[in-house]
């Protein structure tokens, strides 16, 4: 099953179920997004345009060391270029600062946080980045005293972690072949860890698919088991699938980190040929009678 016979599944299952869809746009503005960020936001547009169902802009803006203002306002650009649009979020870059940046959900990370707490789920780990390379960490099972605020706080995972799930694009189980890590899941600088909050995130907008690359499906895992421990049943009913990325030249996947070319250049040309290259990627049928975003609709969904 191609990615767009996977889409078509989830469509045609939403349509007989007669399931309300709501899918999210989440990307982070820590580098100007490139061609595997656009993808994955149109195949969240799709699922839920061709559904009748909302879209949800959420920026995850929280790690104020990376975020940029050109960061941000380059993901506007992206979506106007695209003629991407969206039901729930912010309008423009203003509106991010004003009522959508994440840092206004801190209350909600820090009671979620706080909630595991008590279930005596998190331990305190003073590793650094450095540390990590050498050894791994060993502070589950530190007896050192702490003071100050120099550590971050870890999500104790039960020892039979689950390391398999059903794949919602792919319609089969995908599996992972080591025990999970402990994820960080409250920072050393006393703000929500990225776990944390995309879990609670998506529980309070509502969000029931989220579309994501294969490269964060051990995320996905790691997200299942908080939202166990923390009793956040709902959570389990949102249908996650994961989707093949997109690689460079040398093999090597697309990364904002690692300085993979954004699609700057592209904004500056029409979006029709942008437009059947995802669909050739995506393996939908007719590409080439693709001109606007919205024929995809059009030529790509069976409903029959």
């Amino acid at each position: 099953m191609n990615t767009a016979q996977g889409i078509g599944s989830l469509i045609r299952q939403a349509i007989i179920n007669e399931q309300p869809v709501k899918t999210r746009l989440a990307p982070t503005p820590s580098g100007y997004l490139h061609r595997g960020n656009l993808y994955n936001l149109i195949l969240n547009w799709w699922l839920a345009r061709a559904t009748g169902g909302k879209v949800l802009l959420r920026i995850d803006d929280l790690d104020r060391e990376r975020v940029r203002p050109e960061y941000v306002d380059f993901i506007f650009r992206c979506l106007d270029w695209l003629e991407l649009d969206w039901d729930e979020g912010p309008g423009k870059p203003d509106d991010l600062q004003q009522q959508w940046s994440q840092e206004h959900r801190m209350p909600m990370y820090r009671a979620l946080m706080l909630q595991l707490k008590d279930r005596n789920l998190l331990y305190a780990c003073t590793c650094s980045r450095n540390t990590l390379s050498k050894k791994p960490c060993d502070c589950r099972t530190s007896t050192a005293e702490l003071s100050g605020r120099e550590y971050s706080l870890k999500l104790v995972l039960p020892e039979q972690a689950v390391v398999y799930m059903q794949d919602a694009l792919i319609g089969s189980a995908l599996s992972h072949t080591t025990p999970l890590e402990d994820p960080v899941i409250w920072k050393k600088n006393d703000s929500a860890a990225y776990h944390l909050c995309s879990v609670s995130d998506d529980l309070y907008f509502g969000v029931s698919h989220i579309l994501r690359g294969e490269d964060l499906f051990i995320s996905s895992l790691i997200q299942q088991q908080l939202s166990q421990l923390a009793g956040l049943t709902a959570f389990g009913d949102i249908q996650i699938g994961h989707h093949p990325l997109i690689y460079g030249p040398e093999g090597a996947k697309l990364s904002k980190s690692a300085g993979s070319r954004s699609v700057m250049p592209e904004l500056q040309q029409n979006q029709t040929l942008f437009l059947r290259e995802f669909a050739l990627w995506a393996g939908i049928p007719k590409s080439n009678e693709i001109q606007r975003l919205r024929d995809i609709l059009q030529i790509a969904v069976d409903k029959s």
